[in-house]
C-alpha cells in the first residue's frame, strides 16, 4: 500500500488520465491481474519463468511486453514503458514526454538536474574519489518513464536484441542499458572528449530527449525504507490538493473525462 492505494494503482491512474490509448502490465501474478482489471488495464502473462525471475533485470520483461504491444496493435506510434516503483509523476510529465518523443521521433524522458557532483568508488577497505566537481552538473534519469517512437521500438524487439536465456543468464543479460560498457571515465572533460572522438558506440543516449523534472522525484522504491520518503514526498508535492489531481489535469487539459 502507498498513499492509501496498491502501488501499481498510481501507474495505472497516472496512464490513464493522460494521451497513453492502451495500458498493459506485465505480470505473472492474479493479484495484480484483478488490480489491472479494476483500472482498465490489459494483463500481458509472462510467458516462462525466465522472464519472471527475481534475477532478471526490469528490462527483460519490459523487452518481451514491448514485442507483444506491436504484434497485438500494429497501429502503434509511441510506447511509454513505466514502472510501478517509481511513482512520483507529475500529471503532465508522460503528456510532456510522448509530445516531445511524438515531435523529435527520439526517446524522451525526464531528467532531474544536480548539481555539485562528489561520488567516490568504494574498493575493498579504500574510499577513492572518482569526480570532486561543483561545476560539473549531471542528471539523473526518472527511469519509471520513458518514451520511445515506432520506429526505434520495432529495432528493439528485433531477434538479435532479444533477451536469450539459451545464450546468456538473466542477470547478465540487461538488454535495457544502452551505456557502453568499460573503465569508468573520472572527470567531466574526459566525458565529454570522448564522445566528441567518436569512440563511443551508436547508443541512444546521446539522442535521448528530455523534459526537466523536479529534484525529488529521483526517490524510487526500491527498498522498504524509500516508501517512507516517496510517500512524504507524493503528498507534498503531488496530492497536496487531493488524490483527483491527475484526473482534474486530464480534465482541464482534454476538457473531457476518461
Amino acid at each position: 500500500m502507498f498513499c492509501g492505494k496498491p502501488l501499481l494503482a498510481w501507474t495505472l491512474i497516472q496512464a490513464k488520465y493522460s494521451q497513453i490509448d492502451k495500458t498493459v502490465v506485465s505480470t505473472d501474478d492474479w493479484a495484480i491481474a484483478k488490480l489491472c482489471e479494476q483500472y482498465g488495464a490489459e494483463v500481458y502473462w509472462r510467458q516462462n519463468d525466465w522472464e519472471s525471475t527475481d534475477i532478471a533485470s526490469g528490462s527483460v520483461p519490459a523487452h518481451f511486453v514491448l514485442k507483444h504491444i506491436l504484434q497485438k496493435y500494429p497501429e502503434t506510434d509511441i510506447v511509454v514503458t513505466m514502472f510501478c516503483t517509481s511513482p512520483l509523476r507529475l500529471p503532465w510529465d508522460i503528456d510532456n514526454c510522448v509530445d516531445l518523443c511524438r515531435e523529435t521521433r527520439r526517446p524522451a524522458g525526464i531528467y532531474l538536474p544536480r548539481y555539485e557532483t562528489f561520488i567516490y568508488y568504494l574498493k575493498d577497505e579504500r574510499v577513492m574519489p572518482a569526480i570532486m566537481n561543483k561545476n560539473f552538473r549531471y542528471a539523473d534519469l526518472l527511469s519509471g518513464l520513458g518514451a520511445i517512437p515506432r520506429e526505434i521500438a520495432d529495432k528493439q524487439v528485433e531477434p538479435k536484441n532479444m533477451p536469450n536465456p539459451a545464450i546468456i543468464t538473466p542477470i547478465e543479460q540487461d538488454v535495457g542499458s544502452p551505456v557502453d560498457s568499460g573503465a569508468p571515465i573520472a572527470d567531466a572533460e574526459e566525458i565529454l572528449d570522448w564522445f566528441d572522438s567518436g569512440k563511443h558506440s551508436e547508443t541512444l543516449v546521446w539522442k535521448e530527449r528530455y523534459v526537466t523534472g523536479e529534484h525529488w522525484q529521483a526517490v524510487e522504491i526500491d527498498y522498504l525504507e524509500e516508501f517512507e520518503l516517496a510517500e512524504y514526498y507524493m503528498k507534498k508535492y503531488i496530492l497536496k490538493d487531493g488524490e483527483d489531481v491527475y484526473e482534474r489535469y486530464y480534465m482541464e487539459k482534454y476538457n473531457r473525462s476518461k
